[in-house]
């Protein structure tokens, strides 16, 4: 006395939902960036007023009394590359996700 009913949806619009944007951080021509983090010797571009909003270190680096706040290549020393993308790729909120991982990743930077 068994009744099993199998259903098959097929979504034909969807609304609400947007589609998040990919972000390539290694593309110089992205017209929202406008410097360049250099990290373990490869460059990373950035926004200045994106990263300042989040951090108060980037806030000072590129609004206070730094030398840097000026050029449009800073290098980041004792900072490892694939964690500061996820990092980005979090504030950013394009595909990044908060997880174990990368919660340790958000408290180090």
């Amino acid at each position: 006395d068994k009744i099993t009913v199998e259903v098959r949806f097929k979504i034909k619009a969807m609304r609400g939902f947007r589609e998040i944007p990919y972000i390539d951080f290694t593309d110089p021509n992205e017209p929202r960036h406008d410097v360049a983090l250099i990290i373990e010797g490869k460059k990373i571009y950035v926004s200045k007023q994106y990263l300042s909003l989040h951090s108060p270190f980037f806030n000072s680096l590129f609004y206070g009394e730094f030398v840097e706040k000026d050029k449009k290549e800073i290098e980041l020393k004792d900072v490892d590359r694939e964690e500061f993308l996820e990092f980005l790729n979090v504030i950013y909120s394009s595909y990044g996700k908060i997880n174990g991982t990368s919660i340790n990743i958000l408290f180090r930077l």
